[in-house]
Formats: C-alpha cells, sequence, structure tokens
C-alpha cells in the first residue's frame, strides 16, 4: 500500500489535459477519491494504483516514485567515475528526475532538444549515475527504443538514457543516429582513416562501415532504464 507519500498523478492528468471529474468518470473513482488520491491525503491500494497505471499507460514507479522499492535499478552500459561538483545529484532522497523524449511525435525533428518532454519524469537512482561518466547532467534525456537490431542487448520497448552531449564516438559504445528515417540506435567503433564501423548485436543485420563526417551522432547510450519498462 501507498500510505500518503507524494505522488505524480496531479502532473499526469494535467499532462493529458483531464480534469478531476473527467478521471473520476472514466476510471469510477469517486471525484473525492481521485482528489484525495492526488493530494495523498487518502493512501492507494494495489487495486487502485494498478487502476491509475492502467488508466495513465505508465508504471507504478512514474505515479509514485517516492515509494520506489530500493531493489529498484538502472544499469549502467560502462563504468566511469563520477563528474565532481553535482550538487543536484543529492536532492530527491536518492533519485534524480530524467524527462523522457516523445521521439514519435517528434520523429521529424533532427535536434532532440526539441523534442516534448514527457510528463512525469523517470526518477533515476543516483547511485547508478554515479557509475557511469557522462558530459553533463543536463544532458540527459531518455529514450525509447524500437525494432530488434540491438537484441540481445536492448530489446524493442526498452528505455534508456541518452547522453545528448556526446555527439563523437570518442570511445566504443551504444550510439543514437540520425538518418532520414529518424533515431537509429548502433555500437559504434572508430577505425582509422576517420572511418566508424557501425555494429547491430543482432546478428541478423549486416555489419555497416561509414565515414565519420558523415554521421549524425546525437548521443551516447550510458543507461538501461532495466526496471521501468
Amino acid at each position: 500500500m501507498v500510505k500518503k507519500t507524494p505522488n505524480n498523478l496531479r502532473a499526469l492528468r494535467k499532462s493529458r489535459g483531464l480534469t478531476l471529474k473527467q478521471v473520476a468518470a472514466l476510471t469510477g473513482i469517486s471525484l473525492s477519491g481521485v482528489q484525495k488520491h492526488e493530494t495523498g491525503e487518502r493512501d492507494m491500494d494495489t487495486e487502485i494504483l494498478e487502476l491509475y497505471e492502467q488508466f495513465y499507460k505508465v508504471t507504478k514507479n512514474q505515479i509514485a516514485p517516492s515509494a520506489f522499492d530500493k531493489k529498484l535499478s538502472s544499469a549502467p552500459f560502462m563504468p566511469g567515475s563520477m563528474r565532481e561538483n553535482e550538487p543536484s545529484l543529492q536532492e530527491g532522497f536518492g533519485y534524480y528526475p530524467i524527462h523522457e523524449l516523445d521521439t514519435i511525435a517528434g520523429a521529424s525533428q533532427e535536434h532532440l532538444h526539441k523534442y516534448k518532454k514527457l510528463e512525469p519524469p523517470f526518477p533515476i537512482p543516483t547511485a547508478n549515475l554515479q557509475e557511469t561518466s557522462y558530459s553533463d547532467i543536463k544532458n540527459l534525456y531518455i529514450i525509447r527504443i524500437f525494432g530488434d537490431g540491438m537484441e540481445p542487448t536492448l530489446s524493442d520497448g526498452n528505455r534508456v538514457v541518452i547522453d545528448t552531449g556526446i555527439t563523437k564516438p570518442d570511445k566504443p559504445g551504444i550510439y543514437a543516429l540520425w538518418n532520414d528515417t529518424g533515431l537509429t540506435i548502433k555500437r559504434l567503433q572508430s577505425l582509422s582513416n576517420g572511418m566508424v564501423q557501425l555494429v547491430a548485436d543482432n546478428k541478423n543485420y549486416p555489419l555497416e562501415t561509414a565515414a565519420l563526417k558523415d554521421l549524425k551522432i546525437k548521443g551516447r547510450i550510458i543507461l538501461i532504464v532495466s526496471q521501468m519498462v
């Protein structure tokens, strides 16, 4: 049972442009119940929490991030040392809020910062961020993986944290690239003479080689949000 802890119900409702009365009518929960759930004045049992989860199409963890089980984690793709002087990571009781980008609606937008930020943000455990390296906390976003090109490392529907401040393959890793169809995810390995090898972890996909100058790298994948999909 979630006991009077802060939650994102109001933000979820507002992001959908719904009124309290509409949520009550569509979920079957009483108007006063919806109001008190949003303010935390009334506890939510498992059944009610699952109802909101289905209605808003989010996970329980997105509804009540402060009530996360301590086992919740995101898995780093590569080790690294934490940058010094990151006071913002001390906020949020061990979690840092990172927004997911609506890459479906923004598929025609080449610049990731123009994508709509979905609400509410995912609370990512700061301990996991401390296990990886990134350019700046402000450059971190979440994107969703589509397709099976990176199986078994990444599956269709997985969410990952991308560092949009890294636009060169300074080290081997998994990167988001822009092409004519939108974002694509590949493992990049630098070769000689300014060439880069593009690897799909799914062996059914061919190995590709391209000139670094021709690639539009939009960021490096640093975490997989393993328990939030």
